[in-house]
């Protein structure tokens, strides 16, 4: 009787082989999911893959090898050859190999995952990305697993293949989960540093003359602006709070989502609380995570998650920006058509909407809060209070669109114009105080502007309103209740009237306003500042002259103390660069000689810098120290000053 040969075989390469098969079927499973959900999505999704045709090559390979190298009938007995691999398979599989490597590496979505984005502005976490790679990966190990095995799979002994088989599609399941929560995964940059001290008295200096310190931000970090902390600078990133000691520049503590959608990053309860609140990157109508830290300690005192009201409201929502805030109350705006705005004021304890304002309108009558391009500025919130500028004109309904807009001075309907401003209250949306004018709207260069301006730290003076040109001192009024603390002009006309001695308003409160008078273009000692006490107290100046100031250097300035402290770029050099300055200039005095403090190197604007660099040089009287800075550079230095 004939005997057939007992074959060696390899039982644990065997076991890896139905694994393997298991792999490389999940992982054609998961390519062909991906790609119903990109076509969900668009075109313009499908273009994920469409633009990698070896993706498309690599996924009908490993789907003809899922299908070929099982064993699906009955083995027969005397051919011992039946059931090993045959170099045909062993090519197949060498070729979905070399394949699915190379789009492994091809399509690896390194901006998908944080560890691996170019920077915090390229992370952008796309699940879908991580599925169209993941394929390719799980393909190759499959591949790689399978063709290991000295044997081909047998599907008919389902007591040996099934279980194995199985956990091949569950190890790609639990692949795929993790590769998608590591991709949505967004890291806090969190740490206490050394807290100082929580009554130190630290006093805000009045005068500095010289660099006490400097620190410079983390790389890419965008500095939106500085507020006065408990124990110094408080620097308020567009991802984050940094808090600095005033008196030596070292950090206290930072709270920073580089990886997150940041929806607000605000301080309240006058510098005592800072809030961080961010989405899922990705994710508009997703649960907002809002922290709020104390800014003595650092310490997180409260950390709470805020529903997706977005997606609980309509779906134009979405669109919806956080532009302010009061300790109960959060001010986003946005469109409901693409053209109308609408305020939506909600509760910041549970999203939900306090009250909502639009600009009213009708048949006969447009209104709107300014050309589109200054639109989102004529409002503000001060004093618990949310104050609205907008300018309206009776119209022909029926006349074309941009005749009907109130703000067009070149060639609109003829018709009455009105500025309004109105006040509402923070909490319930009642309108508490309202000023109007009527009459002709004016030259094209008088834009309005309405503005907040908050007390110097070193002024008793309560915050006000400012309300203006741009060629006349602006009307100064009371937020609380509207009321005039400077003579109210009585119609537009009145409110348009060029002032040539006027060319900027530097700073107001309840008891004075500064304004720029000059521009030092004459050799000769002429005013350029002039302090106007609103009790009718004598007027203040500082006289310059062209030979001592550069008119651009004017246009940095800021109230320090008793003086106005101004910032150059075109005094002295460092190295090859140019220093950047700082200076003070006394009220009373004729400046024909001025001492400049050189900071450091004058350094170069980021890509995303915008605005003038008069604009964006600012100065910040502190706890412990007068902080200057030129937003918007690379990098970017906070620097310290003290007397």
């Amino acid at each position: 009787m004939y005997r057939v040969p007992l074959t060696r075989t390899r039982p644990i390469l065997d076991a890896l082989g139905s694994i393997g098969l298991g792999l490389l079927t999940g992982g054609v499973l998961l390519a062909v999911v991906a790609v119903f959900r990109l076509g969900a999505m668009g075109n313009d999704a499908l273009e994920t893959v469409t633009e990698l045709p070896s993706w498309w090559v690599t996924v009908a390979l490993g789907t003809l090898a899922a299908l070929i190298t099982p064993r699906w009938g009955e083995e027969q007995a005397g051919t011992q050859s039946k059931g090993h691999q045959r170099w045909a398979h062993t090519l197949l599989f060498a070729v979905v190999g070399m394949s699915s490597l190379y789009v492994s590496y091809a399509a690896f979505p390194a901006n998908t995952f944080w560890a691996t984005a170019t920077s915090s502005e390229a992370y952008s976490p796309a699940p879908i990305r991580v599925s169209v790679w993941g394929a390719a990966v799980v393909i190759f190990l499959g591949a790689v697993l399978t063709a290991a095995s000295t044997r081909r799979p047998r599907v008919r002994a389902p007591l040996r293949f099934l279980p194995l088989f199985s956990a091949g599609l569950v190890l790609v399941i639990a692949a795929e989960f993790v590769l998608r929560t590591a991709a949505l995964y967004e890291p806090v940059d969190y740490v206490i540093g050394t807290v100082a001290p929580e009554d130190d008295g630290l006093e805000v200096p009045t005068e500095a003359n010289k660099v006490g310190w400097s620190w410079k931000a983390p790389t890419g970090a965008r500095l939106e602006s500085v507020q006065p902390g408990p124990s110094g600078p408080l620097l308020i990133f567009e991802d984050g709070i940094v808090s600095l000691d005033g008196t030596t520049g070292d950090e206290l503590w930072h709270y920073r989502k580089p990886y997150s959608d940041i929806v607000e990053v605000s301080v309240i309860d006058d510098g005592a609380t800072g809030v961080v609140a961010s989405l899922p990157n990705g994710q508009p109508s997703g649960d907002q995570t809002i922290t709020e830290i104390s800014t003595t300690t650092g310490e997180i005192t409260r950390e709470s998650t805020l529903g997706g009201w977005v997606a609980d409201a309509a779906p134009e929502d979405a669109g919806f920006d956080f532009k302010g805030r009061t300790s109960d109350m959060r001010l986003f705006v946005g469109s409901e058509d693409g053209k109308s705005l609408r305020w939506s004021a909600r509760s910041a304890e549970t999203g939900e909407e306090l009250w909502r304002f639009k600009l009213p309108s009708s048949d006969g009558r447009t209104c709107a809060p300014d050309d589109q391009w200054a639109a989102d500025r004529n409002y503000l919130v001060a004093e618990n209070r949310v104050v609205f500028l907008y300018g309206c004109l009776n119209v022909d309904p029926d006349a074309d669109a941009w005749r009907r807009n109130p703000w067009n001075q070149f060639d609109r309907q003829e018709g009455e114009f009105t500025l309004e401003v109105v006040a509402k209250d923070a909490d319930t949306g009642r309108t508490t105080w309202k000023h109007t004018w009527e009459g002709s709207q004016g030259s094209p260069m008088n834009i309005f502007r309405l503005a907040a301006s908050h007390p110097a730290p070193s002024r008793e003076g309560d915050t006000v309103i400012t309300l203006g040109s741009l060629t006349a001192p602006p009307i100064i009024l009371d937020p609380k209740d509207g009321t005039p603390i400077t003579e109210l002009p009585g119609d537009l006309a009145e409110f348009t009237a060029h002032d040539r001695s006027f060319e900027r308003l530097v700073y107001s409160d309840s008891e004075f306003t500064i304004i720029q008078t000059g521009s030092v273009f004459d050799r000769e000692l002429s005013e350029v500042f002039q302090l106007e006490p609103h009790t009718g107290s004598a007027i203040e100046t500082i006289r310059a002259s062209s030979d001592s100031l550069f008119f651009r250097e004017l246009e940095t300035a800021t109230l320090l103390g008793d003086s106005i402290s101004i910032m150059s770029r075109h005094r002295g050099s460092i190295g090859d660069s140019r220093a950047l300055s700082f200076a003070t200039l006394p009220f009373g005095s004729d400046v024909t000689d001025v001492d400049w403090i050189e900071l450091g190197p004058v350094h170069p604007d980021t890509r995303r810098a915008t605005g003038v660099w008069e604009d964006r040089a600012q100065v910040v009287p502190v706890p412990g120290a007068v902080v200057a800075y030129v937003a918007d550079t690379e990098p970017m230095v906070v620097y310290g000053l003290v007397a």
